[in-house]
């Protein structure tokens, strides 16, 4: 299969946008969403070295444009600087993996399709491993003091 190969400017100012404790992070976000649009890839790996580069000025500064090359082999479309030399053994960047809070969501999400209902309370919380708590209700201290003095 042949490599497709593609040099891009990519434009990151809109991670200025955003807090400034976020900025990094985001600008690695328009970059994969750049990627996914110009290669029309189902996955895209981005090089340790773009991700690197764009974290060298800390999360606050992240560069306001990058150049890139785009490297598309079959489904998946690989992010390298220009100048990176490209080997097998080149480090990428992986994929956010799945939390343990979204695991529960698709638990509660199949047993709502299960059941064709919402699931109890009880069942959310075996889920989430919390056992529920009773709690009394709490007496105003009008109330505790007129049971005082009767």
């Amino acid at each position: 299969m042949k490599n497709e190969e593609q040099v891009y400017m990519v434009p990151l100012g809109k991670a200025y946008d955003y807090k400034r404790t976020k900025r990094a992070v985001r600008a690695v976000d328009l970059l994969r969403e750049f990627a996914y649009r110009h290669s029309k890839a189902q996955e895209v790996n981005v090089s340790m070295k773009v991700n690197e580069f764009i974290w060298s000025r800390s999360i606050q500064k992240p560069p306001r444009k990058i150049k890139i090359k785009i490297v598309k082999k079959g489904e998946t479309a690989y992010v390298y600087l220009p100048d990176e030399k490209i080997t097998e053994e080149t480090p990428i960047v992986q994929t956010k993996k799945e939390t343990a809070t979204t695991e529960i969501k698709k638990e509660t999400e199949t047993k709502k399709g299960e059941a064709g209902r919402e699931p109890e309370k009880k069942q959310v919380a075996e889920t989430k491993g919390i056992a529920e708590k009773k709690e009394e209700p709490k007496k105003t201290e009008k109330k505790a003091k007129e049971e005082k003095s009767k």
